[in-house]
């Protein structure tokens, strides 16, 4: 007689959104997923409940593909971070069932990112940055002390200088 409940491995459940595990958060995040390894040969369901996360947000069934349980489009909507349980369960065909609490980490990031002011590759006698006629390079250097940013959106409004409302930077460099 099989008495034996599938193993969810507690430590392997992530949110995703656009495949970067989220931890950070300034404000509801739709479109996310779920996911969590679990062991069993013959699981017949796997539940999620995520009403921690956002409230009234129903227990829903993942789709499992050999061991991995993943929830789609799942919503986030948190008023302040900390520590938000996650119900598990997973059954077997034959009945076995077990049932894990994780507690998972959001941080909810306030601060917004701080340019400091434009500065070029030319610079007069005094320090002081200007545009030449060619060779130009533009530097902005950003402080972030939240989550951090992406770079696909790290624009310059340049139409003063050459028509380029959103001008997207060719390079972005990450110093600690």
């Amino acid at each position: 007689i099989d008495k034996t409940a599938p193993v969810i491995d507690t430590a392997s459940f992530k949110i995703l959104y656009n495949n970067e595990e989220v931890h950070y958060f300034s404000g509801p995040i739709t479109g996310a997923k779920a996911s969590v390894e679990v062991e069993g040969s013959d699981i017949a369901t796997v539940t999620m409940d995520l009403s921690s996360i956002k409230e009234s947000y129903p227990v829903r069934n993942a789709n499992c593909n050999n061991g991995l349980c993943i929830l789609n489009n799942v919503e986030i909507d948190l008023s302040s971070g900390g520590d938000y349980e996650i119900i598990i369960n997973a059954t077997d065909n034959l009945g076995n069932s077990r049932v894990e609490s994780i507690y998972y980490n959001f941080i909810f990031d306030d601060e917004e990112p701080v340019p400091s002011p434009i500065k070029t590759n030319h610079l007069d006698s005094n320090g002081n940055s200007y545009l030449g006629s060619i060779n130009n390079t533009i530097i902005l250097e950003i402080e972030e002390a939240g989550v951090g940013f992406n770079n696909r959106y790290v624009y310059l409004d340049l139409r003063n200088i050459n028509n380029n409302q959103n001008a997207r930077a060719d390079e972005c460099i990450k110093e600690s």
